[in-house]
């Protein structure tokens, strides 16, 4: 009797032991797809300002979720919503410890531009005040390439502002 009893230990051990390697192997790979769509989102959004900064004329752009404009991203990644935090060369998409990070060439700006005639150090003391724009998955934003007068020179500058 108590060899039999502890042989059905033994298959009962044994199935939990097997239980428990494919329930942690479902997770993990779970979390690998959710990590490989974070970083695809973070390629499609350094991607889609790198175009942007690339345009040779003033633009209005849009990023939307799930309904019309230029960039239309999902609303959430495995069913729960993401941050993206724009920076000035840079997007950081984060998610329950989950991050990817997208660079671009050029910069983009994130402060509202007055209309005004500007210089180098006006610029790069706004950048410095405005270091990010952080955005809620689902919260749509624009990239406005506009011509702006830099220390008496026309250039185009990019700027980044939430669309609400």
């Amino acid at each position: 009797m108590l060899e039999w009893l502890s042989s059905k230990m033994a298959v009962m051990l044994a199935s939990m032991l097997l239980l428990s390697a494919a329930t942690a192997c479902f997770l993990n790979g779970r979390e690998f797809n959710v990590r490989q769509e974070i970083e695809m989102l973070s390629r499609a959004v350094a991607d889609f300002v790198d175009d942007a900064l690339r345009l040779h004329g003033a633009t209005l752009l849009t990023v939307t979720y799930g309904g019309d404009g230029d960039l239309v991203l999902p609303n959430v990644v495995d069913g729960r919503q993401y941050q993206l935090t724009l920076r000035r060369d840079s997007v950081m998409i984060e998610q329950l410890g989950v991050r990817a990070i997208g660079y671009w060439s050029g910069e983009l700006h994130l402060w509202t531009w007055s209309g005004g005639p500007l210089s180098q150090e006006v610029i790069d003391e706004l950048d410095s005040t405005s270091p990010s724009l952080s955005l809620a998955s689902g919260q749509p934003w624009r990239v406005a390439v506009k011509p702006v007068t830099v220390s008496g020179i026309d250039v185009l500058l990019a700027f980044a502002s939430s669309s609400r």
